[in-house]
């Protein structure tokens, strides 16, 4: 694993109360079906609602790793002597963002066949910063981001 050493180091990520998917039963255990919801249709309005505002939140994620994305695919660049080499390969960088949009951590968790791809990979994010800050709504310290890096050369 290459590690960029002025980058410093968090610990700990501070979890989301909106970590992963969201479940909850809209209706008490043994009583599924339509004779429940006919029986207590708020429990059913109140599913409604939770599923929709979990929806947003993957919605509003999902924005915000495009716009990251976007950023490092505009600061990427394919080094000259790795183009002249015909070097090609797909690092996997590892890295957390904080709030404010912050680089936080960078690795390399895959690294390709040759360094300087790697050393590029790592660039791209770096020269990314700063990146938009978190929708508010997304209620996080933090979010790591795992992402490949393709350097592939076009062929006749």
């Amino acid at each position: 694993i290459v590690s960029v050493q002025s980058v410093p180091r968090i610990q700990k990520t501070v979890p989301s109360p909106y970590s992963g998917p969201l479940k909850m039963a809209a209706f008490p255990p043994g009583n599924r079906g339509k004779e429940s919801s006919s029986q207590n249709p708020d429990q059913e309005k109140i599913g409604s609602e939770i599923s929709h505002q979990a929806k947003k939140l993957g919605e509003l994620q999902n924005g915000y790793s495009k716009q990251v994305w976007a950023k490092i695919a505009a600061a990427k660049h394919y080094p000259r002597i790795a183009r002249k080499r015909g070097y090609e390969g797909k690092p996997v960088i590892s890295f957390i963002l904080r709030q404010d949009g912050e680089l936080a951590e960078l690795t390399i968790i895959e690294p390709s066949l040759y360094t300087v791809l790697d050393r590029a990979a790592l660039e791209a994010v770096r020269s990314a910063v700063p990146y938009p800050p978190f929708p508010k709504l997304l209620n996080r310290k933090s979010i790591r981001f795992q992402l490949p890096i393709s350097y592939t050369l076009d062929k006749p």
